[in-house]
């Protein structure tokens, strides 16, 4: 700024508002969502009681009548499927090739994977410069914005 242009004063008046409205609703969506988390796990019983089964495994408590948009409360299954390595590798290591290998021999592969306390020790022995570690590591910067509250506020 130049010595002509004076910095815009701050409305600490709309800044203090702002600062209200925001600690107001913050306090407010805590409760709300504990609250919420109360009224889905009652309903999640209730439906766990009195649901019906779908062929899908879904259950089903249909509402006597619509309310606020809702006609229904679902428990809705699903099913992942995960690979299980351990098992995998007792199925496959009895599986034997014509070869004298086992499928488990065809099915793997060795991947290579930098060791970073090697790395270090390689710095520490003056084998790479601090520049050259800066760029192996390199730095990212965030900011989260936080409210400085009262203690017990």
């Amino acid at each position: 700024m130049t010595e002509e242009t004076e910095a815009p004063t701050l409305n600490w008046r709309a800044v203090l508002q702002t600062a209200t409205d925001f600690a107001t609703i913050d306090k407010q969506l805590k409760v709300l969502s504990k609250r919420k988390t109360e009224l889905r796990d009652a309903l999640y019983s209730l439906v766990e009681l009195e649901g019906v089964e779908d062929d899908k495994g879904h259950l089903r408590l249909d509402l006597p009548e619509e309310c606020n948009g809702i006609t229904a409360l679902v428990i809705q299954r699903k099913v992942s499927t995960g690979f299980d390595a351990e098992a995998a590798e007792h199925v496959l290591k009895d599986i034997h090739l014509p070869d004298g290998s086992t499928l488990w021999d065809e099915c793997i592969e060795m991947v290579a994977v930098l060791d970073e306390d090697k790395v270090m020790a390689a710095r520490y022995d003056d084998l790479l410069t601090d520049e050259q570690v800066d760029l192996l590591y390199p730095q990212t910067e965030s900011f989260a914005f936080t409210p400085v509250r009262l203690k017990g506020a």
